[in-house]
């Protein structure tokens, strides 16, 4: 996202004169300016009084012109040693949508509005920004072939929205919906769950002081946060510490007033509901039925995906999508 804004107590549109200020944000408002200044070098070419634009940065082989892998992108997510990461992994950002313009704001304007005002964007100049590809589909057949095309390119699959639906931040609806290619597996979807503790585990993995993780759902109606499944595979030893590190300052001594687990997932360290992680499995199954903790249900082989996702704990796979 590009913002003519500056943090020395300048407000968010204002700016010192023959001076372009950019700022980049994750869906959570952490600022990775600093992380990606090739992305800062081309949102100063944009020739707009001020912008805002919403995208997602990727990873990305020109001479290839092939996405890197996520893990690959997630690398450049620090403030350090930024310059060789940047020859080592260089990045794109693939927008998809315009918010602000011009002291104009767009986010009641429909998407079609948007998509028409996004095409005339000038992004000639910026080398290391550029539209995401869009397409306007009529029939089930035509989404069916933009979906074949893009996981033939290995990519996830579609996202699909509502040409009338407004811009919407923070709100969990169903004016977009992902369709991803796990659909020809019994389980639709991977699932976004929060960790809620983890195991210390035997062997091996004592010795990572960690050897599973607890991994919960979110019940809205209740507020809280319920224990749904052991996670143990998918992990390599290295991120085995990582995960490690990054659960030790959330470390609590007792469960969290928000966070109800079964006496069989209790585990042997707890951690306040923070992180957010992605797993994959073969199907959702119900094999507790005098269980009130997520209907009963858990997940069989579940392994995961991602780990220490930019999301809010509240966006989470629920209860209420079971």
């Amino acid at each position: 996202q590009y913002l003519d804004t500056n943090s020395n107590n300048f407000g968010l549109f204002d700016s010192k004169e023959n001076q372009i200020v950019v700022k980049l944000f994750s869906r959570n408002l952490e600022d990775l300016t600093e992380m990606f200044p090739e992305i800062v070098e081309s949102a100063k070419t944009l020739p707009y009084e001020n912008i805002i634009l919403d995208g997602e940065i990727i990873g990305w082989q020109e001479r290839k012109e092939q996405f890197l892998s996520y893990q690959d992108t997630m690398t450049r997510r620090r403030k350090y040693s930024v310059k060789t990461l940047q020859e080592s992994v260089p990045v794109r950002a693939f927008v998809f949508d315009v918010l602000f313009l011009n002291n104009e704001s767009l986010l009641r304007k429909p998407l079609e509005q948007r998509m028409e005002i996004l095409a005339k964007v000038d992004l000639r100049k910026s080398k290391d920004i550029m539209l995401s590809p869009m397409k306007v589909v009529d029939t089930l057949g035509d989404l069916q072939s933009q979906f074949n095309m893009y996981v033939k390119k290995g990519l996830e699959g579609v996202v699909i929205k509502g040409l009338d639906t407004v811009y919407s931040p923070g709100v969990r609806n169903y004016d977009w919906i992902k369709i991803k290619k796990s659909i020809s597996e019994s389980l639709v979807d991977t699932l976004d769950l929060v960790v809620l503790g983890y195991y210390k585990g035997s062997g091996k993995r004592s010795g990572f002081g960690i050897g599973a993780i607890l991994a919960g759902i979110y019940n809205e109606k209740e507020d809280r946060f319920e224990s749904f499944t052991k996670v143990g595979t998918g992990i390599t030893d290295d991120m085995f510490k990582k995960i490690f590190e990054r659960l030790q300052p959330i470390i609590t001594k007792e469960k969290p007033k928000n966070v109800e687990v079964e006496d069989i997932l209790k585990p042997d360290v707890w951690v306040y509901p923070e992180v957010v992680m992605t797993v994959k499995a073969d199907e959702i199954s119900k094999n507790r039925n005098d269980s009130k903790i997520a209907k009963g249900y858990s997940l069989r082989f579940p392994r995961l995906i991602e780990w220490d996702r930019d999301k809010s704990v509240y966006d989470i796979f629920r209860v209420e999508d079971l």
